[in-house]
Order: C-alpha cells, then sequence, then structure tokens
C-alpha cells in the first residue's frame, strides 16, 4: 500500500468495513516497517477497542536513515503524536540520526537501548572522531547521555546491560512472582493509553536527573532478561486479553575477545571500569582527552578491531508478539506494500509475531549461540524476521536461518547498495526456502503485521 494511502497512523487500521465487523471487543496490533532506504524506523501499535472506547499503546525500534530526505519521507507516513517506548538497537547514525526529528513531531516518553559503559563508550567515540577528535555534539551525548535524552523531553531512560553469563548460556529464568517489576504511572493525560510493566532479573534504583528548562529524567538499567507487557486485557476479569508482549536483547562480546582487549588496552587506559550501566563521567572525559592524540587514537582504535572487526557494536534485538497462542477465531495480515503477502485467519498456535535484530552478529558462534537461546521459544511464532545490517551476508548464519522459519524475511537497505542484501545471502535464503522482502526507500516497499484478536 503506498504511502500516501495509509489511514491516519496505520494502513487499513480504521478501515470502515472491517469497523463495521468488529464484534464489540477486540485487540489489534499493527506493526510497519517504514521504508527510509539504507537504515531503519519501524512502528508498532496495539490498540484495545470495547464498548466504552479504545485505549492503546505505541512503540518504535530505531529512526534513522544514511539519507535524511529518505527519513523524513517515512516519518511524514507516520501520523502519530505519541510514543509510548522507543528501543534503540545501537547508536551507529543509520539507526539513530532522526531522532532530533522524531522528538520535535512526536512526544517521546521513554527509551530503551543497550548500556552506556565504557567499553561501548570507547566504541562510540572511537567511531566518531576525525583528526581533531571526537566532535563536539557527540563528546556532550557521551558525557552525559541522560541528559541529552532529557533536553528532547524523554522521560525515562532504560539501559539494558549486555548478557554478560558465559558464552552460549541462557538468562538463567527466574519464577515471575519474584521478578523486579517496573510499572509506570498513568496519569490524567493517559487516560487514552494501554498499561503496560518493565520485568526483569535485575533492575536498579530509578535515577532522577533534574534539568533546567527540560524534562526531569528518571534513568535505571536492566539485565539482559527484561520483557515489557502491555495490558491488552486491561481488566482481565471482564475480556481476558492476551498480553503484548516486547523482549529485548543484547547479546554479549565473546569473552575470549573481551579479555583479549583489556589486555590490549592497558598500555593506554590503565582502569577500564566494569560498570555495566553508565561509563563514570570522570572516565569519558579522560577518553575524549586522550583521543585529541593521533598516536592514542590509532592505539584505542587498533584494541576495539579486536572486539568488533567491523565496529558494530553489540545490537539489541526486539521481539514482538502476543504473549499467548492465536486462536482460530484470531487474524492475521502481512502486507508487502500495496499488496498482500498473505491473510487468514489462524489455526491455533500460529505466527503473528515481528523479530527485529538491528545490526546483530548472528554468525559468530560465541553471539549467536546466547541469541538463539533467548529466542528459542519464540521462533515458531514469527511471522516477519529483519535480517541483520540491511542483509549483510556475514552477519548472519545459516543455523540461525534454519531456525527463524518466518513467513517472509526482510532487509532493509536502499536500492543501489551491492551488498544490502548480499547476493550470497539472498541465494542462501533461496537455498533454504526462505522469501526475502527489500524495504528500500521506495515508496510502497514497506512492510506491515496485522493482527486481530477477537474474544
Amino acid at each position: 500500500m503506498k504511502l500516501g494511502a495509509i489511514q491516519p497512523e496505520f494502513k487499513g487500521l480504521f478501515n470502515n468495513k472491517r469497523k463495521a465487523q468488529m464484534a464489540s471487543t477486540k485487540l489489534e496490533a499493527d506493526v510497519i516497517q517504514y521504508p527510509v532506504g539504507q537504515g531503519g524506523f519501524l512502528i508498532g501499535r496495539v490498540l484495545r477497542r470495547d464498548a466504552t472506547g479504545s485505549r492503546e499503546f505505541t512503540y518504535g525500534y530505531d529512526c534513522g536513515s544514511v539519507n535524511r530526505e529518505h527519513f523524513e519521507q517515512g516519518l511524514e507516513a507516520c501520523s502519530l503524536s505519541r510514543l509510548d517506548v522507543l528501543f534503540i538497537s545501537h547508536l551507529d547514525l543509520d539507526h539513530v540520526s532522526g531522532i532530533d526529528a522524531l522528538a520535535a513531531k512526536v512526544q517521546i516518553d521513554a527509551i530503551v537501548l543497550p548500556c552506556l559503559d565504557a567499553l561501548q563508550t570507547i566504541a562510540l567515540a572511537c567511531e566518531g572522531i576525525d583528526d581533531a577528535g571526537v566532535r563536539g555534539s557527540l563528546a556532550d551525548f557521551l558525557i552525559d547521555p541522560v541528559r541529552w535524552f532529557g533536553v528532547r523531553r524523554i522521560k525515562k531512560v532504560y539501559f539494558v546491560r549486555r548478557d554478560l553469563g558465559a558464552d552460549g548460556q541462557p538468562i538463567a529464568p527466574v519464577p515471575p512472582d519474584r521478578l523486579p517489576t517496573v510499572e509506570p504511572e498513568r496519569g490524567q493525560n493517559d487516560q487514552g493509553r494501554l498499561p503496560y510493566r518493565i520485568t526483569a532479573n535485575e533492575i536498579s534504583e530509578p535515577v532522577v536527573v533534574r534539568i533546567p528548562g527540560a524534562t526531569a529524567v528518571e534513568h535505571s538499567s536492566l539485565d539482559g532478561g527484561i520483557e515489557l507487557r502491555v495490558n491488552g486485557g486491561v481488566d482481565p476479569s471482564v475480556v481476558p486479553f492476551p498480553d503484548w508482549l516486547l523482549i529485548p536483547y543484547v547479546h554479549p562480546f565473546s569473552t575470549a575477545s573481551l579479555n583479549a582487549f583489556l589486555r590490549a588496552v592497558a598500555g593506554v587506559m590503565r582502569r577500564i571500569p566494569g560498570d555495566t550501566h553508565l561509563a563514570p563521567k570522570t572516565f569519558t572525559r579522560r577518553l575524549l582527552a586522550l583521543l585529541r592524540n593521533e598516536e592514542s587514537r590509532r592505539t584505542l582504535k587498533a584494541c576495539y578491531s579486536i572486539l568488533s572487526s567491523d565496529n558494530n557494536r553489540p545490537s539489541m534485538s526486539l521481539y514482538s508478539g502476543s504473549a499467548e497462542p492465536l486462536r482460530a477465531s484470531d487474524e492475521v495480515q502481512v502486507w508487502q506494500g500495496d499488496e498482500p503477502h498473505w491473510r487468514r485467519f489462524q489455526p491455533p498456535g500460529a505466527r503473528a509475531g515481528w523479530l527485529s535484530t538491528g545490526d546483530a552478529d548472528l554468525n559468530s558462534l560465541q553471539t549467536r549461540t546466547p541469541w538463539l537461546h533467548r529466542y528459542e521459544a519464540l521462533f515458531a511464532t514469527v511471522a516477519v524476521f529483519v535480517l541483520p545490517h540491511h542483509g549483510s551476508n556475514r552477519h548472519i548464519h545459516d543455523d540461525v536461518i534454519k531456525e527463524v522459519q518466518a513467513n517472509v524475511m526482510v532487509a532493509c537497505a536502499a536500492t543501489g547498495r551491492n551488498y544490502h542484501p548480499h547476493p550470497a545471502l539472498t541465494q542462501r535464503l533461496r537455498s533454504l526456502r526462505r522469501r526475502l522482502h527489500q524495504v528500500s526507500e521506495q515508496s510502497d516497499s514497506d512492510i506491515s503485521l496485522h493482527v486481530t484478536i477477537s474474544r
């Protein structure tokens, strides 16, 4: 469906014919990957309708492109005024360059992103340097990222820690009634919003930062076992709708690579803070001072290449889908641009989930193994799978493709790119009988998932 034909907020959501066919109470979820060229911009909406009205929850995943005009085209097609949560996979420009434009148009209540510990700070600084060192805008962000978000009216920042367990080990499960929980308060201005809660094995005490002339920001860190549940039922005793589930995950560095990096960097920086939430400001200022020296810049970049040969840092994936299996009365549609990829009522337990990967390394054994463990119980529910790093051949292993048997696999890449999606990956997908769709800058290349749950 062309961008100009999208109904306010989401295609098909307010179609009069569908409204006439609706039962008294429905839970609808719509997810769309907007065409922004070489980048990523996903918006999801969960809407509960009943006789008293409707309530909603909206979320995003990444918001950037290497081409500003391409991103603005996608942003123009999205007529939301508010995002409850924006998930950021990582801080490469093609995934975050649109934050300022998005925040100017949409109220973003909360951000969820990977932790900005010392290792991540070194990576961002090394990638952002020029001959004079780290440019001022990036330096300001690295020194005080919470303030940077607060100036953009964002109220809460949740930092997700990397999986720090032994390589290949899944996150240890914790009984639900023992999980620490964050349940953001809903006020008078939130009467039309669905409530949600965040759980994790560990949640740090929130810290409030007050910024003169800007929003007070609350920030905390959560371990890799984080889950966000949107309460679709609102009052389960009346209509027991399932929750809508959002599960982010940040894969680990390889233990061997991490230890090698720490040994190599010891000659330049004697101590790397072990905090897994935010790098101390004193450390960041010391790092930025070092990077003004040409020899130190070369050394630090060479050291970081031990951790990541292509300078793609650990990236946060995101699963979204129903927390319970679908029933035969529920409906799922996948649209590719203007055409339905498929639409049908579902047999119990059919696919109605979406899994995005940012630039995750799903090729290396040390990173793909824990990633597979994290999502293994959900693979059977995935309808749309967004390939890592715009369809790069070296970012995904055949083991992952075989496990994720999605109805369609997506590469978010501009037209004319020789290796995004990579021809070798295209051939691998074909040999494994996987369907590939490219979301480019073309206005009719978007892909969307629509789920209707009736009770």
